[in-house]
């Protein structure tokens, strides 16, 4: 675990510095990092992609939710919205 710990988590190659989103607008990128409970600057391999998934969705407005990482350093964030149905 030494090995993977100093080639992946503690190497600042994958470092978060990109978070890219597409959010049919539905929130804001602030708002979406924070229900995400994603931030820039950590490692990208210690974000809970499927965590980050189950929150968005979460949200009444989303249909559907697309969290993806992207080495070395790049998350993407797709939300699609629900469509009101009368």
């Amino acid at each position: 675990t030494t090995a993977l710990d100093k080639f992946s988590f503690s190497n600042p190659e994958y470092t978060l510095h990109r978070v890219t989103v597409a959010l049919d607008g539905i929130m804001s990128r602030e708002e979406a990092l924070a229900e995400a409970g994603i931030t820039e600057g950590g490692n990208i391999f210690r974000v809970d992609l499927a965590a980050a998934e189950r929150a968005l969705r979460a949200v009444p407005q989303v249909r559907d939710v697309v969290v993806e990482r992207h080495l070395p350093d790049t998350l993407t964030i797709q939300l699609t919205a629900r469509t009101p149905v009368a």
